[in-house]
């Protein structure tokens, strides 16, 4: 479903980018914290970084196109899968992202950050997915009907 307004498209990219920008500005407040906290070097900060920075840069376009999607006459069931697999998508990066980090900046003992991991991606991820569904299948219910009158 096209916009009648011309550029409006670009308009939407444009917007896009100030999002992206103003969060990876915003993820920067932190890692310039941890480097004076932490007592660490800009090179040691830039994984760990990066690490918290790429979920967000995905999860931005993502929910843009789920909302999208949620625009067009689309199932609410797979809908509400759509945005559940899309949360667990992101859990589970940013869980990678926390023991990542904590690797790199020797916050975590290496020999148990695997099974830790293991442990808080698998149970996170599959806890907030299966309590999500539900919910977030009566909202877009209510949303759809609120749309429809």
């Amino acid at each position: 479903m096209m916009s009648s307004v011309p550029g409006s498209h670009a308009n939407i990219w444009l917007k896009m980018l100030w999002a992206v920008i103003i969060y990876l500005a915003l993820e920067l407040v932190p890692a310039l914290i941890a480097k004076e906290v932490l007592n660490k070097t800009v090179q040691e900060l830039l994984g760990p970084y990066l690490a918290f920075a790429i979920p967000g840069v995905i999860f931005l376009p993502l929910t843009w196109w789920l909302r999208n999607w949620e625009k067009s006459v689309a199932s609410p069931r797979w809908l509400a899968l759509g945005w559940c697999l899309s949360m667990t998508l992101f859990i589970s990066v940013f869980t990678a992202a926390v023991f990542y980090s904590g690797g790199e900046l020797h916050l975590i003992n290496s020999r148990d950050d695997v099974m830790y991991f293991v442990v808080a991606g698998v149970v996170g991820a599959l806890a907030a997915s299966f309590g999500m569904y539900n919910n977030v299948l009566a909202r877009i219910t209510e949303r759809a009907a609120r749309n429809k009158d």
